[in-house]
Formats: C-alpha cells, sequence, structure tokens
C-alpha cells in the first residue's frame, strides 16, 4: 500500500486520499464532557474516556515526573507542564491511532500479544516468562490478565499505526546522498573528558549561598504525605497452608467450569505469498495479472511433486516465514485474515490449496497438521485446580476473619478498645510515605492507595489487599511541607555542588 501511494504520488486521485488521511487525524471529532457516561471527561467519535482512565493515566505520568525529580515535583513546574491538558492529549491520540488502525484492517493477533508479555522482565524469573509472577505483579497492581492484555493490544496497536504513517514519508534524493556523505565521512580528533563528579571536591559553598540556594529551590525540598498507622492483617497466605481440598471440591469445580479447561483447535500450515499492489490502473492491473500468473506456474510445479518448502524459498515474498519453508506454525480460528482462515479450516492434512486472495497478495497453502479441539482431562488440571480452590478458600476464610473481627471492632467502639478487651496488640508503624511503605503494605499497592485516602483519626472498612485483607487506623496524618535548612542542609549542599 506504501509503495502504491509513493509510486502514484502525483494522481489527484492519491493526493486527494493523503488529504483525506490528514484532515482525519487532525480534526478527529472529539467533544469534551458531552458523552453519555456521567463520569466521561471526553468522547472521541462517541468512544469514551472515562475518569478512571483519565486518573490512572495521570497518576502513572506524575510517577514518572516523580521519579525524575527524586521524589517530589515543584508546583511551578506542574503548571508549567500542564499534566492535565498533557494527559488528555495523549489519550486522545492513543484513541484516534487505534480508531485509525481498525479502518486500516490492522490485526494484532494472540500470539503477538502472548510473545511481548512473555519478554517484558517484570514478568520473568531467572530470565523466563513466570506464570504466578505474572498473575502476583498485575494484582498487586490492581488489575485482571484480561484487562492488562486488553490495554497492552490498544498499546501495540496504536504503535503500529504510528509506525505507518511515520513510514509513509518519503526522502528526497538530496536527503539521502546527504546522510550518505555523513557516513562515508571520517574525522580524526582530539579530545579531553571533563567529569563534573572529579571537581566536587574543588567546590566551596558559603552559608550564605547556602541560604541563597536554599530559598530559591525550596520546592525542591517539600516532603511527601506522611502517615502512621494501627492495623490488623489477616494474610490469606497462612490461612491456606491450613486450608484442605479434598478430591470431591476439585472434581466439582472441574465438572462446573469445563469451558476454562477446552482446548480449541489448531491447524498448522506453510504458504507461498507474492505481493500484489491494492490499486485499480492499469499498471497494478498489470502487475497483479504477472503476479498471478508466476503464481501458477508455481502452483504447476507444486502438482508436479516439487517440495512445497523449497518452492517456498525460493519465492515466496513474506520474508519472515520463507527462510523456514513458508511455516506459519499454529494457530486457532480469529488469527489469520478472513480469506486465508477459511481456505485453511476447510483443508484436510496434507492437502494444498488452490490459489487465495487476501489483502496482502496470492498465496498457495499447505495444511502441515491439525490438532483437534479437545477438553483437558481431570489428571492434567488437577494441581492447577487444586491451587485455585486453595487460594479462594484460604481468602475466603482470610476475609470471614476480618469481617468478624471487624464487627467487634465497631461493637468495642474503637480498634484500640477491641485490642485491650481482646488482648491483642495491632501491628504499628512509624511515619512513611507512600513510597517507604513497610512491609505487608508496600507489597499491596492498591490497598496501600486507599490507606493514604484516609482522615486522620478514621478507622477503614475493610480493604483486600493481595491474598490478604486490612482493617487500618490512621493515628496521625503529616501533610506536605518544607523542612527547615537545617534539617535537609546536606541534601541541599550536594544539589548546591552538583
Amino acid at each position: 500500500m506504501l509503495a502504491l501511494l509513493r509510486r502514484k504520488a502525483q494522481s489527484p486521485y492519491i493526493q486527494a486520499t493523503v488529504v483525506a488521511i490528514i484532515v482525519v487525524f487532525m480534526f478527529w471529532g472529539v467533544g469534551v464532557n458531552q458523552g453519555p457516561g456521567r463520569n466521561d471527561v471526553a468522547t472521541v467519535n462517541g468512544e469514551p474516556i472515562t475518569y478512571s482512565l483519565y486518573r490512572q493515566t495521570y497518576d502513572q505520568i506524575l510517577d514518572r515526573y516523580r521519579q525524575q525529580f527524586g521524589g517530589s515535583i515543584p508546583e511551578a513546574l506542574k503548571e508549567q507542564l500542564d499534566l492535565k491538558k498533557q494527559v488528555l492529549h495523549q489519550l486522545i491520540h492513543k484513541i484516534l491511532l487505534q480508531q485509525g488502525g481498525d479502518d486500516m484492517g490492522i490485526h494484532i493477533s494472540n500470539l503477538e500479544i502472548q510473545k511481548t508479555i512473555e519478554n517484558m522482565a517484570v514478568f520473568q524469573v531467572n530470565g523466563s516468562f513466570d506464570k504466578g509472577r505474572y498473575e502476583k505483579v498485575l494484582k498487586n497492581s490492581g488489575m485482571t490478565p484480561s484487562k492488562f492484555e486488553q490495554s497492552l493490544r490498544s498499546d501495540i496497536l496504536a504503535d503500529k499505526v504510528d509506525y505507518y504513517i511515520k513510514k509513509f514519508s518519503g526522502i528526497s534524493p538530496l536527503e539521502i546522498d546527504s546522510r550518505l556523505n555523513f557516513h562515508l565521512s571520517e574525522r580524526q580528533i582530539d579530545y579531553v573528558s571533563l567529569q563534573s563528579d572529579d571537581f566536587t571536591d574543588q567546590v566551596e559553598i558559603q552559608k550564605e549561598k547556602l541560604r541563597e540556594y536554599f530559598r530559591d529551590n525550596r520546592e525542591n525540598y517539600r516532603t511527601e504525605p506522611r502517615i502512621k498507622l494501627q492495623y490488623l492483617y489477616f494474610s490469606g497466605e497462612k490461612t491456606g497452608e491450613s486450608v484442605k481440598i479434598t478430591e470431591k471440591m476439585i472434581e466439582d469445580y472441574y465438572n462446573r467450569h469445563q469451558e476454562d479447561f477446552h482446548v480449541k483447535e489448531k491447524r498448522r500450515a506453510s504458504h507461498i505469498l507474492l505481493k500484489t499492489s491494492a490499486g485499480q490502473s492499469g499498471e497494478d492491473s498489470k502487475n497483479a495479472g504477472e503476479k498471478h500468473r508466476q503464481m501458477k506456474e508455481i502452483l504447476d510445479q507444486v502438482k508436479s511433486g516439487k517440495d512445497f518448502s523449497e518452492l517456498a524459498r525460493r519465492y515466496s515474498e513474506d520474508k519472515a516465514t520463507a527462510p523456514q519453508g513458508g511455516d506459519l506454525g499454529y494457530f486457532t480460528r480469529g488469527r489469520m485474515t478472513k480469506p486465508f482462515e477459511e481456505e485453511v479450516f476447510g483443508m484436510k492434512e496434507g492437502e494444498i490449496s488452490d490459489i487465495v486472495q487476501t489483502r496482502f497478495g496470492l498465496h498457495l497453502i499447505k495444511l502441515q497438521d491439525i490438532v483437534p479441539a479437545r477438553t483437558k482431562p481431570l489428571t492434567e488440571v488437577k494441581e492447577d485446580i487444586e491451587q485455585i480452590l486453595r487460594r479462594n478458600e484460604s481468602e475466603r476464610v482470610a476475609f470471614s476473619r476480618a469481617n468478624k473481627t471487624y464487627e467487634k471492632i465497631i461493637k468495642a467502639g474503637s480498634l484500640a478498645a477491641y485490642a485491650r478487651k481482646n488482648n491483642i496488640t495491632p501491628e504499628e508503624t512509624g511515619f512513611f510515605s507512600v513510597d517507604k511503605a513497610p512491609e505487608p503494605l508496600s507489597a499491596n499497592p492498591a490497598a496501600l492507595k486507599k490507606v493514604f485516602q484516609l482522615n486522620e483519626g478514621e478507622l477503614s472498612s475493610i480493604i483486600e489487599g493481595d491474598r490478604g485483607y486490612f482493617i487500618i487506623y490512621l493515628k496521625k496524618r503529616q501533610e506536605p511541607y518544607i523542612p527547615e535548612l537545617v534539617k535537609v542542609k546536606d541534601q541541599v549542599r550536594a544539589d548546591m555542588k552538583r
């Protein structure tokens, strides 16, 4: 498609098409606070941007800036950045790219999602993908696998559309010559490298200058909100050690969730691809006709007994699969473009198709193998089911204990009164900020976020964490403040020296 557009760039029809594409991306209908949802901050062609998505994106961007600035952002810089508008524009841009991707027919396969997740370091243990870590990380972030994978699919789609739009840009011969001359040129230089850290000891800081520096940069030393807590934690993980899972419980779960253990039919195919242009001009028709004649000749060779894999290596224009003899691997329905899929799933094992036309070009397909749909037997999934039941049952027991305890706290009038009456000692923390929370709160970001929303002297409701539940009393809240110079003197001196 891109090659066609470049070849026909002088055609009035093509020029009009390009202008239309640009206009769509520049002026795609966006309405702010006009969607049907009361909590929508904007709608893009009828697709809402919810407040929760906006808030989540805002928090993520704010956290990135905080990390860059060592934990705090000066208020003046926040205003300059105009984060609210920045986040909204980013979300609108992303949705426009996704909608454009749908119209362009760009498809993100489940295999692509799977490979992307497997290559993400955060989900790996000892360099390999670990399903348990994947589920735990997502749960700690307050996300389900389906929501995360849906979000990842949207991100990949937006990136691909952005890539193809940029790829459309033409490069002039003059630009190519300039870049080539740059890469072929040689320089011989003498240099000395001066590292600022090597001169730190030579910097002298006078007291008055230090006070001036602190006065001019006070906002950089504003503290984060800090809180002090008392809490009870009901650990599902510890409860799980004593939970008994019977054979009957496993069998009942298996029978009730048959669809979870169903494996779709998958097929393995190889193909030979000859790419064709999608235009309607005489030149394009001539090109398509030539490709069709070439594919007919290849099909005749296949019918005469020539090895399909060798022909794929020699003739296929699919650079990704040609070196492997056209092998596409195993796939289920919904993974391939429709004409290709319909052909494959209507073939018999070992059969070779006639010429198949798709938006990618002309294909010859050989069906290598069929793995029928099946339901995994109980023996194969027994351990997985036991883990699920143990986790569910332990969380249920932990919640039940937390619920009974909460009722007793309410009747006693306070957490302290309940503790005295039952001769227990709640866990207690010193002051901490959100990024320096103690265990087990630090391992429960969703719960920690709710804790920081409590007011001083407030008892929380039951807060769900990662395989456990909290009941929390916020003893003291310390709002952000700018400390006196004497308390941050060493940090200010180090910053000024740098």
